[in-house]
This record gives C-alpha cells, sequence and structure tokens, in this order.
C-alpha cells in the first residue's frame, strides 16, 4: 500500500508506521484510504465493525481535510482567539517556541457536519489487553524507571514491604482523549507489573468546570483502554482501579487542615494584594525580574488564621484573599515564589454543593491527595518536572502528612495535525461543528473506539511512544 496521510489529521500511514496501525485500522477495513490532496469524505457505519469487518447497513458521511487546511478554517470560523490560552498560561509558556496546532474540520463551510443528530456508538466488548508492564520497556529511560522502582521495593529501599500504588487522576471536565490513554497505559501499567494497584481520582478542584457526565464517561473510558470491557461488566468486578474511585473534594477538610498547619508554623500567609499586583510581584519574565514581597508576606499567625477561616466562612469576595505559602519571591524556579495554596469561589461544586468557599490549587492538592492515598509513585507528565520542587515543599513542610509519595514525570503524547486541549474540543463540541465527543475524526477516546479500534493497539501506541520529549 501506497504511504500517504490520513485527510484531517496529518498522520502518516503506511511503511509499518505504528500510528498507521492504531488510526488508519478503521479507514482501511470498512472506510476506504484518504491520501493527501484535496478533503474526501470518510463513509462510517453507524455500528462499530467487529475483528471481521462486519458493520452496520446504514451510514454516515464524515467530512476529512489536511490538518494545515482547517488550521485556517479555524481561524476563518472562530478568530485567533481559538487558539490562545488563558493570558497566565500563555505568560507561564512565554520562554517556549509556538507550536502550530493544526485542526480537524470546524464549519459547514470547511466540511462539518453542523447541527447533526448525535449518534450513540454500539460499543462491542472486546477482550482484555495483555501484560501493559509491556507498555515500560521502550526505551532507556523506561528501563532507568523500573529499576528505580525495584531499588524503592528492595530491602533498605523507601517502600520496602510495600504494594506499588499509582493513580490516574483526571479532572471531570471533558471526555478523555489519546493523551490520556498513555497515562493510563503507564500507571495501571506499572501497578500490573509490580502486583500493586492504582486508584482512580478525579480531580474536582475547580468547581467552575466539573460534571457529573464527564465522572461517568471517564470510568467506562478508562475501564476501555485498560481492559476492553464495557461499563457493565466493570460493575460486575472487572474494574481496573482499586476500591471505589476517589475524589479530590473527599480530602477537602483534610487538606483544609494541611494549610493551618502551615499557617500555624509560619510558612503560609493570606495576601490581601490584587491579582495583578500578585502577577507583577512575582517578577520573572524577559528580564528574570526579582520578586517583590507581599506587604502582608509578615502577618502574625493569629491574623492569618482569623483571615483564612473567615475566607472559608463566605466574608470576602472572590479575588480579595489567596492563602500563598511563604517560601522565596527570588527563587530561581517561579513555582517557587510563593505560589498560591487556596483561592475564595462562590460557585456550586459538584459533589460538596455549597458547603465550601476556599477551594484549593492543584499545586497544593497534587501531593497532598497521593499522600492521603498512600501513593507510592506519583506519575505525571513532563510539564509538571518544574513543580516538582513544590510538590516535595509542601510535602516536606506540613507535619501532619500520611505518607510520603514521590513524582517522577513522562512525556506527553501530542498528536500533530490533531486537537487534544479539552477546552478546544469542548467548544468544538458544543458550537455543532463535529457530532459529539465520539465524532471519529476527533482523538478522544470514545473517537478512537468508534473508528473500530481495539484497546490492545492504543496499547500498542503507547508502547512505542517514548517517555522523554524528542
Amino acid at each position: 500500500m501506497k504511504a500517504g496521510y490520513l485527510a484531517g489529521l496529518g498522520l502518516p500511514f503506511g511503511g509499518g508506521n505504528v500510528i498507521c496501525e492504531l488510526l488508519a485500522w478503521r479507514m482501511l477495513h470498512g472506510g476506504g484510504v484518504a491520501v493527501a490532496g484535496s478533503p474526501v469524505l470518510l463513509h462510517l457505519p453507524e455500528e462499530s465493525q467487529d475483528a471481521a469487518g462486519a458493520s452496520g447497513a446504514s451510514s454516515v458521511k464524515a467530512p476529512w481535510a489536511l490538518g494545515h487546511r482547517m488550521a485556517k478554517a479555524i481561524v476563518a470560523v472562530f478568530g485567533d482567539s481559538f487558539d490562545q490560552a488563558p493570558k497566565q498560561k500563555q505568560e507561564a509558556k512565554e520562554a517556549k517556541p509556538k507550536q502550530d496546532v493544526k485542526s480537524k474540520p470546524t464549519s459547514p463551510q470547511a466540511g462539518a457536519l453542523g447541527p447533526a443528530r448525535r449518534r450513540s456508538p454500539a460499543f462491542v466488548a472486546l477482550k482484555p489487553a495483555d501484560d501493559w508492564g509491556e507498555s515500560l520497556k521502550e526505551t532507556s529511560d523506561g528501563r532507568s524507571f523500573l529499576e528505580k522502582i525495584d531499588t524503592d521495593l528492595a530491602k533498605g529501599g523507601r517502600c520496602h514491604g510495600q504494594k506499588v500504588l499509582t493513580r490516574f487522576p483526571p479532572e471531570p471536565n471533558g471526555y478523555l482523549h489519546i493523551g490520556h490513554a498513555k497515562s493510563i497505559t503507564i500507571n495501571f501499567g506499572l501497578a500490573q507489573k509490580y502486583g500493586g494497584g492504582c486508584n482512580l481520582r478525579f480531580d474536582d478542584t475547580n468547581p467552575d468546570t466539573e460534571e457529573t457526565e464527564y465522572v461517568e464517561s471517564i470510568q467506562e473510558d478508562v475501564c476501555w483502554v485498560c481492559q476492553g470491557l464495557d461499563m457493565e461488566k466493570c460493575k460486575a468486578g472487572g474494574k481496573p482501579w482499586v476500591g471505589e474511585p476517589v475524589y479530590a473534594s473527599d480530602y477537602f477538610q483534610k487538606m483544609y487542615d494541611f494549610a493551618i498547619d502551615l499557617i500555624k508554623h509560619g510558612k503560609a500567609y493570606v495576601d490581601s494584594q490584587t491579582p495583578e499586583e500578585v502577577q507583577k510581584n512575582r517578577g520573572g519574565g524577559p528580564n528574570n525580574l526579582p520578586g517583590v514581597d507581599s506587604p502582608f508576606r509578615n502577618r502574625s499567625v493569629e491574623e492569618n488564621l482569623r483571615l483564612f477561616e473567615e475566607m472559608q466562612a463566605g466574608k470576602h469576595a472572590e479575588g480579595s484573599l489567596l492563602l500563598r505559602a511563604k517560601i522565596d519571591m527570588n527563587h530561581p524556579n517561579m513555582n517557587m515564589r510563593d505560589p498560591p495554596m487556596y483561592r475564595i469561589r462562590f460557585s456550586h461544586h459538584h459533589r460538596t454543593g455549597d458547603r465550601w468557599k476556599v477551594y484549593p490549587i492543584y499545586d497544593f492538592a497534587h501531593g497532598n491527595e497521593d499522600a492521603i492515598e498512600g501513593v507510592t509513585h506519583s506519575i505525571c507528565t513532563l510539564e509538571f518536572e518544574n513543580h516538582r520542587a513544590l510538590y516535595d515543599w509542601f510535602l516536606d513542610n506540613t507535619s501532619i502528612v500520611p505518607s510520603r509519595p514521590y513524582q517522577k514525570e513522562f512525556a506527553r503524547l501530542e498528536v500533530q495535525g490533531a486537537f487534544t486541549s479539552k477546552r478546544k474540543l469542548l467548544r468544538l463540541v458544543r458550537e455543532g461543528y463535529v457530532t459529539g465527543w465520539d465524532d471519529p475524526r476527533l482523538l478522544t477516546v470514545r473517537g478512537i473506539r468508534r473508528r473500530g479500534v481495539r484497546p490492545q493497539g492504543v496499547k500498542r501506541m503507547c508502547d512505542a511512544a517514548s517517555w522523554q520529549n524528542p
């Protein structure tokens, strides 16, 4: 077969390419082949195909086109702002070269289906994937990490006598995509290899974005990626995670107590600066400016405790106060310059309702959640590598944490010519430019599954992906 590119994705196929096995399988067994050139139509059966290639009688036409053309269509329909992250995230990425993000069809003129009726895919029960531990043997970096775990578990190691416990902690603000599949494979793979377990934890610390719909879909997608089981089989005892799913919100009271502990030891303070003043006084930027101490940094322990309790009681407006860690405003790592711990939010939380008026920032919550659960190895993507020092600081300076986990990073899985940003995917879905989260043009787990890709194929691709950034 002649090598080419999958239209709409910019993905190479043919020539033994691993991504070919994953993403072209559906086209090659029922949908036809799209070669680089003019936009084409993929004829997609409404029902998923089985291994023999049988499909439903009816089909729908899903327009596809080359990724670089769709990038232009995105700007034409949504404007430049569609590809812009929030301001604070942009500033954190100033030192990194801007990447050319290519997209999928977004407008009726560019080949979108518009507000078509969403079709529920007919999911097929599949056999469990074999030996998930293999996903950690592909690179020297992966092997060195496994050797480190062996050392941790050996006599005299920090985890001697314990079971390996990892966690997969998605935020319930969207459906899972191919990048999450790599994290699932690694975290559940480590647990399988070492005879341990993996927690499914919903990181629901942001009440503005989480929905129960996403909680349910994530559980089903994790089951499928791990074992090819549908949700009913998971409920019958085949779920891959330890016990029941857990939530960051389960630990809100404990994390609040951890914050009180830091305040009592003079390691956290309530800041009354405006958000603009906080950002300005952090320093950094192109000229690497030094940070400036907040004028409220040396408040007494008693005043900080009172103000923090008032924050939780709802006596102060959103954005008026911020609980910050007291570290070093001139630290070379910007994440260590008195980072925020808690902010005021009056939003309704999907599980705790209106009980809480303060919510923990991810960097504070992350390590504490791991410690509460007894996680032995916290596996994150490389974007959190510079956050590891802060992860360690919170754990080492809170006197009442029940255990001491450690963080390790792996490279994110990104596919050129495809969206994986939940923010962008959500906009495409809500505005009707794709048929739903299971649209086969999307690299969501649902979209991949609807193409006919098996979980074993997802695993093989994750096996071949490096732990390191290219």
